[in-house]
């Protein structure tokens, strides 16, 4: 009993982990990239008032659901 608990924590803990790392990491690559391209429009002054509320607005809703 304790050899089957000894095997299964550690695989459940270490399969979480490895999913949880692998989500986080494709986030942070995601934000990383769209924080690139708004630095870039925004240095090249590219976007209009009207995009820059509308992407606001998306990033709004994305957001609200997590507050």
């Amino acid at each position: 009993m304790i050899l089957s608990f000894w095997l299964i924590v550690p695989f459940l803990t270490n399969t979480y982990t490895f999913f949880y790392r692998s989500s986080v990491t494709d986030v942070t690559q995601q934000d990383l990239a769209t924080t690139k391209s708004c630095l870039q429009q925004f240095r090249d002054n590219v976007k209009s008032e009207q995009d820059i509320r509308t992407k606001q607005d998306l990033w709004s809703e994305r957001w609200r659901c997590y507050s």
